[in-house]
């Protein structure tokens, strides 16, 4: 039984009801330690309801209080009616009770610790001034804009590019790159003047032709083979009458 909570709470009492009308509704009341009584309050409106908070000395006088006043009708002095709710507190804490054992060794003592005295002593002493460089950075950076520092930080970022160091393997790739560009550049111009020009073969094809077709007579063309049988007739005869003179 000591275990068991002993504090409860009365909801649900009429608004104008009174501390004194309260205590003379629920007298007698069992033997108790503390009493708090809760009024209405005016900015909640019509529906407020007063409370009543009670810590009893033993847990038998919670159960007695409670099956005398749960859901009992309280009026109050305008009439006004309520059905009360009897309830354990959710914090069975109050002020009559004693303090802790315990008692923090620190208590009262931070004015002697280092760290507070240290802290004080900062707070006392006066900031000091800064510098005229400083000063002119400082007015600097407060006079840049969040446009302007992003400005220099991309002015920065390409600066660094261009300072890079060039390796022996990007001094090949950029050689070889040069390198395809001007042999592209060379094959075009190549195959641009072979169309504009006829080759050195195709003109000396159309000479051969342009002599041979010249070299052929314009009369008849069976007068070649005439010539040629007359010249071999003559050559015979001229063998035959050599021989009939030896």
């Amino acid at each position: 039984m000591r275990n068991l909570p002993t504090k409860i709470i009365i909801r649900h009492l009429p608004p104008k009801l009174t501390e004194e009308h309260f205590k003379e509704m629920c007298s007698p009341i069992p033997p108790y330690d503390y009493f708090r009584f809760c009024s209405t309050d005016p900015s909640l409106g019509g529906k407020n309801f007063c409370r009543a908070y009670i810590n009893f000395c033993d847990p038998e006088s919670v159960f007695a209080f409670r099956e005398r006043f749960s859901d009992y009708v309280f009026v109050d002095s305008e009439g006004n009616e309520a059905n009360a709710i009897v309830e354990y507190a959710v914090f069975q804490g109050t002020p009559n009770t004693p303090p802790l054992s315990k008692v923090d060794r620190r208590q009262g003592t931070i004015d002697e610790d280092s760290t507070y005295q240290k802290f004080l002593a900062n707070l006392n002493t006066s900031p000091s001034e800064p510098t005229t460089g400083e000063e002119s950075s400082a007015g600097k950076q407060v006079a840049k804009t969040p446009w302007e520092a992003t400005l220099e930080a991309l002015e920065k970022r390409e600066a660094a590019a261009s300072q890079q160091v060039e390796t022996a393997l990007t001094r090949f790739l950029n050689m070889r790159l040069e390198r395809s560009k001007r042999n592209a550049g060379d094959d075009f111009k190549g195959m641009s003047r072979r169309g504009m020009r006829p080759s050195r073969n195709s003109r000396k094809a159309r000479q051969r032709q342009a002599a041979a077709t010249s070299s052929i007579p314009l009369g008849n063309s069976d007068a070649t083979p005439q010539c040629a049988d007359s010249s071999q007739k003559s050559a015979d005869t001229n063998s035959i009458s050599v021989g009939e003179h030896d």
